[in-house]
């Protein structure tokens, strides 16, 4: 039983302290109200004067044309030259953009020499059948030549004159 006479001595202890702690932190001058005032702040002043204002107002936004064109080109290629400036007015068939040339030109120039290559190749293939069409002629008089005097030595025989054959086949 003396034990708890000790503690709840103790605990009264402890709660006395508390209580007055509490009321003596109400004393102190910074929850005082009729303690000091702060320092007043410092005010500029400026006179009113009547003048023209000009009424401009700034807000962030973004603004669409109610008409809009999509251009794209029909050929590839890199820009050279822009023949006008965004926003501008432009009329159907007026130059938007050059390209650059460069390589349609190398394109048009390999197309003529494979054209000039082609017309070359034709030119070879038509000498070339006039050569073989004189030596097909060629060979064919030659045949009719050898053809002619055997015509007639066979002929020749077949009548019974040997010796005229003879003669014919040395011509």
């Amino acid at each position: 039983m003396l034990r708890r006479s000790a503690h709840f001595g103790l605990v009264w202890a402890v709660l006395t302290a508390i209580a007055w702690l509490a009321c003596t932190g109400c004393n102190s001058p910074a929850q005082n109200p009729t303690g000091s005032q702060p320092p007043a702040q410092v005010v500029t002043v400026s006179e009113v004067t009547s003048a023209d204002v000009p009424i401009v107002s700034e807000y962030p936004a973004q603004t669409y044309a109610r008409n809009s064109v999509e251009v794209r080109g029909r050929v590839d290629g890199y820009i050279d030259q822009w023949k006008f400036r965004p926003g501008q007015q432009v009329n159907s068939g007026d130059v938007l953009y050059v390209l650059d040339q460069r390589p349609y030109e190398a394109a048009v120039a390999q197309a003529q020499g494979n054209l000039a290559q082609s017309d070359a190749d034709l030119e070879f293939a038509r000498k070339q059948v006039a050569l073989l069409q004189a030596e097909a002629n060629l060979a064919e008089l030659n045949s009719l030549q050898l053809v002619l005097p055997t015509m007639t030595f066979d002929r020749e025989l077949r009548l019974g004159r040997p010796a005229a054959a003879c003669s014919s086949s040395a011509i």
